[in-house]
């Protein structure tokens, strides 16, 4: 019994440093039919940070600007990742989930999550 459990910690570990950081983490809360107020984005690779914030109502697209690299080499254009907004929003607002996990174009897994409560949707990028 102990054999199991130590062998089951040690997958958990090595999936868990296999995925990394995420190379995007997108949030977003209580937007607007047109966007969002704020949008803020900060991109800070020597720290292994890259997010994006989107809040409140407004005009404004909550959108990247540019390239995400990926720990894999593969790189996801601003196309790929509007694409990856409309799945996710899609699973959220469609099919009513409130967490999940979506493989991408066999080049990133996207791991989601949204609270009904305070309308925040925070959903993270990894490369594969």
């Amino acid at each position: 019994m102990k054999k199991i459990i130590l062998v089951v910690g040690l997958l958990t570990c090595t999936m868990l440093h296999a995925i990394g950081d995420p190379k995007l983490t997108v949030t977003k809360k209580d937007g607007g039919l047109f966007g969002y107020k704020s949008v803020t984005e900060v991109n800070a690779p020597e720290q292994g940070m890259h997010t994006l914030s989107c809040f409140d109502p407004g005009r404004t697209r909550c959108r990247t600007n540019g390239l995400v690299v990926l720990n894999n080499g593969n790189t996801l254009s601003s196309d790929e990742l509007d694409q990856i907004d409309r799945i996710v929003d899609d699973q959220v607002i469609t099919l009513r989930k409130e967490s999940g996990t979506i493989v991408f174009a066999n080049k990133a897994e996207i791991i989601f999550s949204y609270s009904p409560e305070n309308h925040q949707l925070v959903y993270s990028i990894y490369a594969i």
